[in-house]
């Protein structure tokens, strides 16, 4: 899988974060940020580090494409993911990649003084109670967040969110347009928990918040 990569780089003028299994990067070029999952972000990480993805010739070469489309690489080989999957024949699925323009009116504006874009985060705990099959009462907590660029007061956020709550819990997980999927917990033996989301960007555009619930 080493050959497939090359002489493959980052192209210059993106910044990336983990984020759990996911990798959220930011190109300033195109005001696009950009979450890479399965083996385009195994490919992302690869690069440079002498290591190989797990995964096919096939799988590579797509997700390789596909990072050269999106201008996050350079040093490939030019070909188009469509273009490589005709000659292929075949149908190479190297993995999703979930993109959004950064708002043009920020793109072109300066900073304001403080560095980067105010933000507001929620987090939002819907908490309900059943009765497991030994008769104990046990919880369940639905975790949602949202954040909401404050200059424009909408949801065009990108960058990470860390749910922490008072009985050790947390996961990080990746914000795409200014939102993330519901978090499940399940069988919790008590109720009175609180949570808190924190939202930070890795491009430094937009500035860290936070919440807590209750």
């Amino acid at each position: 899988m080493t050959d497939t990569l090359g002489p493959l780089r980052k192209a210059a003028g993106t910044h990336a974060q983990v984020v759990g299994d996911e990798i959220v990067v930011v190109n300033e070029k195109s005001e696009h940020a950009h979450v890479l999952q399965g083996v385009t972000a195994d490919v992302w990480r690869a690069i440079g580090s002498g290591a190989s993805p797990l995964a096919s010739q096939a799988e590579v070469a797509t997700a390789v494409a596909e990072l050269e489309e999106l201008g996050l690489v350079e040093g490939g080989t030019g070909m188009t993911r469509r273009t490589l999957l005709r000659r292929a024949g075949t149908v190479a699925v190297a993995g999703s990649v979930i993109s959004i323009g950064l708002p043009a009116v920020h793109a072109a504006a300066s900073h304001p003084p403080g560095g980067c874009h105010t933000t507001t985060t929620t987090i939002t705990v819907t908490r309900t109670s059943s009765t497991n099959n030994k008769g104990v009462t046990v919880f369940r907590h639905r975790i949602t967040a949202t954040v909401i660029d404050t200059s424009s007061n909408r949801k065009l956020v990108m960058g990470s969110l860390t749910i922490t709550s008072t009985d050790s819990f947390t996961t990080t997980v990746a914000v795409v347009n200014g939102s993330i999927d519901q978090i499940t917990r399940n069988n919790l033996p008590v109720n009175n928990q609180t949570y808190t989301a924190s939202f930070s960007d890795p491009s430094g555009f937009f500035c860290p918040s936070s919440d807590t619930d209750p």
